[in-house]
């Protein structure tokens, strides 16, 4: 039995291959319009975790070797409801604009965003980065117990007090952050022989704390925009991969884009105008970008002519 049906309205083909600056230049303008709050949000939430813990807890810690199951547990629970109430809608946010682009070109495109291709890479990645938050910090931490216990004139509570402003910092900048405090109270003591300890400890303990403040901004600006340059690169991938599956794009090569300044890093320069098929990965293991913490790199989806039928 021969099956009719509805004539598919017949599309003129979209041009291909945008030029490289305007699709980077989306990114770019993405990530402008949306870093801003999630900083702002992350700087808030790592000093919401470090009142939260108490000294009595950190001193606990200390004298045990480390930081317990039950708190790194918490840490997770912090770190999931924090994806689900700030990073998910972003991370939603970049797939539905790319999403928006590819229906411009393809009016009868039908974008769903809890079934789009793209969802399966957020999900995915939403999970280890909790884990992988959680972890930092209680490896930070441990880090500088380990560090202090070299010091046998440093006491707990001293410990606890140095280890607090550092929740939300990673392990690198956790150490620093303590060293420069060691360095700030030895310049001090230095320059005033005669000085009071205390003293000494006020002044590095008000360095170290406004330290700590620029480090957890920057830690801030690079999660924001190395999370939300993967969720708009995810987006672009899951989009390309549903107007593939509803027939609106043939076969498609993937180009990888570098950022056009002298900020591009010898990684990502050695990347540009790389090619792979659609669902292969890229020479640096990566399906699409970043590359790297703070990648600005994006990917440009380009169809092979003569690959889809349905036009």
């Amino acid at each position: 039995m021969i099956k009719f049906t509805d004539a598919r309205p017949k599309l003129k083909k979209a041009k291909q291959g945008s030029s490289k600056k305007t699709i980077l230049n989306k990114l770019k303008a993405f990530l402008t319009a949306t870093e801003p709050e999630v900083i702002k949000l992350l700087v808030s939430k790592w000093k919401t975790q470090g009142s939260s813990i108490t000294y009595k807890e950190l001193r606990e810690a200390y004298l045990a070797g480390g930081m317990t199951k039950e708190q790194f547990l918490k840490w997770q629970q912090d770190y999931s409801k924090l994806i689900n109430t700030i990073l998910a809608p972003k991370w939603q946010q970049a797939a539905d604009v790319v999403a928006q682009e590819v229906k411009a070109k393809y009016p009868y495109f039908v974008y769903e965003p809890m079934i789009s291709a793209s969802m399966d890479f957020i999900k995915e990645h939403g999970a280890e980065l909790v884990t992988n938050l959680a972890r930092e910090q209680k490896d930070a931490l441990n880090a500088m117990i380990a560090h202090c216990s070299g010091y046998t004139a440093v006491t707990p509570d001293e410990v606890a007090r140095i280890m607090r402003p550092c929740i939300g910092l990673t392990k690198p900048q956790a150490l620093s952050n303590v060293r420069y405090r060691e360095t700030v109270k030895a310049a001090y003591l230095k320059e005033h022989p005669n000085g009071k300890a205390e003293t000494a400890e006020k002044k590095a303990a008000n360095a170290a704390a406004r330290y700590a403040a620029k480090q957890h901004r920057y830690r801030a600006q690079n999660i924001a925009r190395t999370e939300l340059a993967f969720a708009y690169n995810a987006g672009t991938y899951g989009a390309t991969k549903d107007a593939q599956a509803q027939g609106f794009i043939g076969d498609c090569k993937k180009v990888w884009l570098t950022a056009y300044d002298e900020r591009v890093c010898p990684i990502c320069s050695k990347m540009d105008g790389e090619e792979r098929n659609m669902d292969s990965v890229f020479s640096n293991g990566k399906m699409f970008p970043p590359g790297h913490p703070s990648c600005r790199c994006a990917v440009a989806y380009e169809e092979i002519p003569d690959t889809n039928l349905n036009l």
